[in-house]
């Protein structure tokens, strides 16, 4: 082979690779005893399973004796799991010797690459051997005996053959090596992946197994054991659980109907049905849209409506006037005419960039030159501002539209400069013209307007400074801005009692000059008590002439003698002495 291929390596150097790479082989043999290097996972039967573990140095024979004891099982099976044993180891050796031969390959490969030009020269002056005789790795002679070792045969088919000769109960299947059914890996990254799944799978392994242990230890405490129902299924499916729910649901549905069934046959009276009713409760059956009749319905009784009322107000009103006789035209009614005769295509064209159904205009998009300078603003950001932009000027359009003129605007600043002018004479402003937090304290400012004022007057507080008339405007205009219209009228309202004017009479009415002297500065209230006194006392004085005259009328007197009265009947004789009575008839009067 030429010295420049890359593979190249001298003669002197073939020793000391074989050396590292018996090394590296069996490293973990020098590092760590009994290493695992197997976990194979062996179907007993009977729905039993269990792993054997290898170690590095372990006898397959030694494996499969301690396995078959622990299991019961024959001297044949314990042969054939020996051979699987074996056969496995050796799949792993082999892979192992790859890995390392494909590691020197390229080691040696850099090597080449540094040796200088003298010993390239001296490299091919040697009888180089094949690629297989450099790259072997050393082996112990345990390893060599099971590479050595030669199966006729298929296991799986040795296995068959003595479960039916001997024990077809028990059977042992064969575990799923390491790509055992695949073709041979030639490429060494393939391997190497393959290898790295494997020893993941391990450590996955001997996790659980430690779960399971710890598990074991715990439960080992635990005496409980609740009581299960052996007929019940171990797991249960919730695709079944909804089958069962749908099915119970079912069963539900139909006893409800059976239920009505039954009432309903009990039921011997049949009402009799107009036809028109069948037909309404048919038609509502079998419309598609009740919003859409509902729609119908209203707009056809509108129409009836108006037909109605049109009828009545025709037998009402019978005459009807024509129209057609006057000569003259209302100018309005012919103007419009005229303009719809004269305009027709814009009123088209106004109802077609409109939609009939809502009345919204349809959507124009903006065609014309693209910008000379693009915006960079993101997308978001644009649509965000485009938004805002739209919002502004439709609030801007639905503003109402102010009608003031100049002059009227003029007056309002006016007042407003009055007004302000004065709540600042208010504030009492130094000699300089400026106002202060001292000099709000000391004046005499109104609580409403110092409440309104407030962020303004703690702003000067806080900064500690000065106000001219001209600063105090600004600040105030910023402050309105801000402000609700009841507050803006508050601030701006000035509370001065406007002057009553007096009105200028040229009516004088005359005056009774003995009203005049009568007249006292009394009030009402007083006077009116007076006459009604007055009243009271005239009604007095009548009623006692009218006793007066009613007693000159009574012409009988009756004659009494004289009773003695007793103890017992003083008290009462006195009483009705005491109290004379008087008998008044009709046509005569009596007293006693």
């Amino acid at each position: 082979m030429d010295e420049r291929s890359p593979n190249f390596i001298p003669s002197q150097d073939i020793s000391t690779i074989d050396a590292e790479l018996s090394d590296i082989s069996f490293s973990r043999s020098l590092s760590e005893d009994k290493h695992e290097i197997l976990i194979m996972t062996i179907d007993i039967g009977d729905g039993r399973s269990d792993d054997l573990t290898v170690h590095e140095g372990d006898k397959p024979e030694i494996l499969a004796e301690q396995f078959c004891l622990k299991h019961n099982l024959g001297a044949d099976v314990e042969e054939a799991l020996k051979e699987q044993i074996e056969y496995n180891i050796s799949l792993i050796v082999e892979e192992e010797r790859q890995a390392a031969s494909l590691l020197f390959q390229n080691q040696g490969s850099s090597r080449m690459n540094k040796k200088s030009p003298e010993n390239s020269q001296y490299r091919g002056r040697q009888n180089y051997q094949p690629e297989s005789q450099n790259h072997q790795p050393k082996i112990n002679e345990h390893s060599r005996k099971l590479i050595e070792g030669k199966f006729i045969g298929n296991v799986y088919d040795r296995l068959h053959k003595i479960g039916q000769k001997h024990s077809p109960k028990k059977e042992t299947e064969k575990p799923k090596p390491r790509s055992a059914s695949q073709k041979p890996i030639n490429n060494n990254g393939d391997k190497l992946y393959y290898k790295g799944i494997m020893l993941k799978e391990k450590t996955e392994k001997k996790i659980q197994k430690i779960k399971q242990t710890q598990l074991d230890e715990a439960m080992k405490d635990l005496t409980f054991k609740p009581k299960t129902n052996s007929k019940s299924p171990i797991s249960r499916n919730i695709s079944h659980l909804l089958e069962k729910g749908k099915e119970k649901e079912q069963n539900i549905e139909k006893k409800r109907s059976q239920i009505l069934e039954e009432e309903m046959k009990k039921c011997t009276f049949a009402p009799a049905i107009n036809q028109k009713s069948s037909e309404m409760a048919r038609f509502k059956c079998t419309s598609p849209d009740r919003f859409a009749a509902l729609y119908d319905n209203a707009r056809v009784k509108d129409e009836k409506m108006t037909i109605f009322s049109h009828n009545v107000l025709r037998s009402i009103c019978p005459f009807a006037p024509d129209t057609s006789l006057t000569s003259k035209v209302n100018k309005s009614f012919s103007k419009t005419e005229k303009s719809k005769d004269k305009h027709p295509p814009e009123i088209s064209t106004s109802q077609e960039n409109t939609d009939p159904v809502t009345g919204q205009p349809f959507f124009r998009p903006r065609i014309g030159r693209a910008p000379a300078k693009r915006d960079v603003k993101d997308i978001g950001e644009h649509l965000y501002s485009y938004a805002k932009k739209s919002i502004s000027v439709e609030i801007k359009s639905q503003s109402p539209k102010h009608l003031g003129n100049m002059t009227s605007e003029k007056i309002v600043e006016r007042i407003k400069y009055l007004r302000l002018k004065e709540i600042f004479e208010m504030m009492d402003p130094d000699e300089n013209g400026n106002i202060s937090s001292r000099t709000i304290e000391k004046s005499s400012l109104p609580p409403t307007i110092r409440a309104i004022l407030y962020p303004l007057i703690e702003e000067l507080t806080n900064m500690n400074e000065t106000l001219n008339f001209d600063e105090f405007l600004e600040s105030v205009e910023l402050l309105l801005k801000t402000l609700s219209p009841g507050e803006k009228s508050i601030l701006l309202m000035s509370n001065k009692p406007k002057p009553q004017q007096q009105p200028q009479y040229t009516f004088k009415p005359s005056i009774n000059t003995s009203f005049s002297q009568d007249s006292t500065g009394e009030p009402i209230y007083v006077r009116n008590a007076k006459k009604l006194e007055i009243t009271q006392s005239k009604l007095k004085k009548e009623r006692s002439i009218k006793e007066i005259t009613e007693m000159n009328q009574c012409t009988f007197f009756p004659q009494t003698n004289k009773q003695k009265i007793h103890k017992d009947q003083s008290e009462s004789s006195f009483l009705d002495a005491s109290f004379p009575v008087t008998f008044i008839g009709i046509n005569n009067s009596y007293c006693l």
